[in-house]
């Protein structure tokens, strides 16, 4: 059997057992206060501790030993804390078998994920990881493994970054640049500006050591939270220099249009010092619009020139004459998908383009730019216009509920961040806000091939409400019909937390402040909780109104403290439907003793009251549902 020496001296007792002698003291292992051991000893106004403490039920590790000291008078000592080691044995490493492994990100050790493996001796790690909860920028991966003698390896770390993001929301500043040529990033030049919302790039770039041809210069910008953009790249070309001695000839030249070099045309002339264009080029085959003309010289040492590039517009036949030509419908498409196009016919002589009514814009969602073509009765088409457009989400607003909305199509990727911390993949999400306040809700939508990201952004306001409860001297039994903004009981109890006593929940955990003692941690707004007050006072709760037939309450066979989480009384009878409707209840307390024996039809209860809790005994475990405000 494992048994633990202790050797602890009190030489001071605290201020408030001064005047008192010790009689007892408690003693209990981690945060195990519920099974606490209370010896009693002759009282005495120092005590030195010397005994074995039983630790078989204990792992081996790391633990620690609370000890705290009563008088006479009942009162007690602050909880001391002493530490100490089991340790390991020693494991059989020749005939030990990996049988699983964890793994963790950052410090968040109580957050680690356990995967079960068959028994192997090498275990190969080949998965993919969900790190869309980790801030952005550098974090790390901790991974250890289990032996099939319960024994764990020493954890391995590798670090990995999440790119950073911008906040839109932000407003940010320019306040400077760098830029460098190639791949040269390290003689990157970097110049400050003034802080500005844009910048204007205008400076000689000095080319004389770079090589003759194609170079690329790349910028990137400088944000006032020191956050760089991604670099931009631009192509220029060196021109390749000629012998200054030599005296060069023109030969040909050659010319294609658009993107077409493949089917370009060559045309050899004279030898000449200039030349000059004077041919009619055939454009009867390229549809109607705006197209690039493409050419470029030959020299007789048979180097080409940099390609000059010129815009012309390839215009629409029109019948000045022909009165009956008239504008018959439009042609559209969105953003540069020109292959992608619609057609909304219209016969009228006179007609008027109305977006709203003729172009379906409900599916095109994001950040678009909409071309519009008018087409007359001759079949031709007019110059393009065009408009941009957001279509943005709509979302429904019930208490902490918020409903959003988006078209939804199948092609696309929906990343929603609702600005509390929580993020969601599905097209029309519903979220639960545990806390009020107005809140930034980003939806990044990924649409296309290649993929396009559209960033769209509407505020949230979830209003909070207060839920102030009278506290009378004495014993109380209350609840909550609010999602608490601060969960901690400290942060609760904080203004009145000089009247109260103790506070007490279903499981025996207590909340004791003279004493520093707070077993129960957080406020679990789906029970009833005792509170104790040496006088009268309100407690005031802000939070989030719950919405009661939205909330399951999970009950246990026996005795529970529930809460009432309606904002509105309701008779007991109708509020506890749930559980009587199959004769499950066996009986209802209120704080002033009270009953609801439904068996029996005594009702002394009547209304359940917001702000007070109940005590309840039931047959069977069960859930509870009331009925909305």
């Amino acid at each position: 059997m494992k048994q633990f020496v202790l050797l602890f001296l009190l030489a001071i007792l605290p201020s408030t057992l001064a005047a008192n002698q010790i009689v007892k003291y408690h003693y209990w292992f981690n945060n195990n206060y519920a099974d606490k051991e209370v010896v009693e000893v002759t009282p005495t106004d120092t005590l030195e501790l010397d005994f074995e403490l039983p630790i078989s039920e204990l792992p081996s590790g790391f633990h620690f030993l609370h000890v705290m000291f009563e008088d006479e008078s009942g009162k007690f000592s602050a909880p001391e804390a002493s530490y100490f080691l089991i340790p390991h044995y020693i494991p059989d490493y020749e005939n030990s078998k990996i049988v699983g492994y964890e793994y963790w990100f950052n410090d968040n050790f109580a957050g680690r994920q356990y995967i079960q493996t068959s028994e192997e001796d090498t275990l190969e790690l080949d998965l993919e990881f969900d790190v869309s909860q980790l801030t952005r920028g550098l974090n790390f991966i901790n991974i250890r493994y289990r032996s099939s003698d319960s024994l764990w390896s020493v954890p391995e770390t590798n670090y990995f970054v999440i790119p950073i993001q911008l906040d839109f929301t932000v407003d940010y500043k320019i306040v400077g640049y760098e830029y460098w040529v190639n791949d040269d990033f390290a003689n990157r030049q970097y110049t400050e500006v003034a802080e500005t919302d844009t910048l204007e790039l205008d400076f000689e770039l000095e080319v004389g050591h770079l090589p003759q041809g194609m170079n690329l210069l790349s910028k990137r910008f400088k944000t006032s939270d020191s956050t760089w953009s991604v670099a931009e790249t631009t192509y220029f070309i060196v021109p390749f220099e000629f012998e200054s001695n030599t005296d060069y000839d023109l030969i040909a030249y050659e010319y294609w249009f658009n993107a077409d070099f493949a089917n370009r045309q060559y045309v050899e002339v004279a030898a000449t010092d200039t030349l000059e264009f004077d041919e009619l080029i055939n454009i009867d085959n390229l549809p109607n619009g705006i197209h690039l003309f493409n050419y470029r010289v030959r020299a007789d040492d048979n180097n080409w020139s940099i390609p000059i590039t010129d815009y012309f517009n390839n215009t629409f036949k029109y019948n000045l004459v022909d009165s009956s030509n008239y504008v018959k419908g439009i042609k559209y498409w969105f953003d540069g998908e020109s292959d992608k196009y619609y057609i909304y016919y219209h016969d009228s002589l006179a007609y008027e383009l109305n977006i709203e009514q003729d172009i379906d814009v409900d599916n095109i969602i994001g950040n678009r730019t909409i071309f519009i073509h008018a087409i007359d009765s001759a079949g031709y088409q007019s110059l393009p216009i065009t408009f941009d457009f957001t279509n943005s989400f709509t979302h429904t607003i019930d208490a902490n509920i918020v409903t959003f909305e988006i078209a939804d199509i199948g092609s696309y990727q929906y990343s929603w961040n609702f600005g509390d911390g929580n993020t969601s993949t599905l097209p029309n999400p519903t979220h639960v806000y545990k806390k009020g306040g107005t809140f930034d809700v980003r939806l990044i939508l990924t649409r296309g091939t290649p993929s396009v990201k559209d960033t769209l952004i509407e505020q949230v306001t979830i209003t909070l409400v207060t839920n102030e409860i009278l506290l009378s001297q004495g014993w109380n039994m209350i609840s909550t019909y609010v999602v608490p903004d601060e969960f901690d009981i400290d942060s609760i109890f904080s203004e009145i937390g000089d009247n109260t006593v103790i506070m007490k929940n279903n499981a025996g955990q207590i909340y004791y402040p003279a004493f520093g003692i707070n077993d129960i941690g957080d406020w679990d707004m789906k029970q009833g909780y005792q509170v104790f007050m040496n006088q009268s006072d309100t407690l005031s709760i802000l939070g989030v109104q719950i919405i009661p037939e939205n909330e399951t309450i999970n009950l246990s066979a026996g005795w529970n403290m529930i809460a009432y989480l309606r904002d509105s009384p309701m008779d007991i009878e109708l509020a506890l439907a749930t559980l009587t409707d199959d004769d499950n209840l066996i009986i209802a307390k209120d704080n002033f003793g009270n009953v609801y024996y439904p068996a029996f039809e005594i009702n002394m209860i009547g209304n359940m009251l917001p702000g007070q809790g109940y005590q309840i005994f039931i047959i069977n475990s069960d859930t509870l549902i009331y009925p909305e405000n």
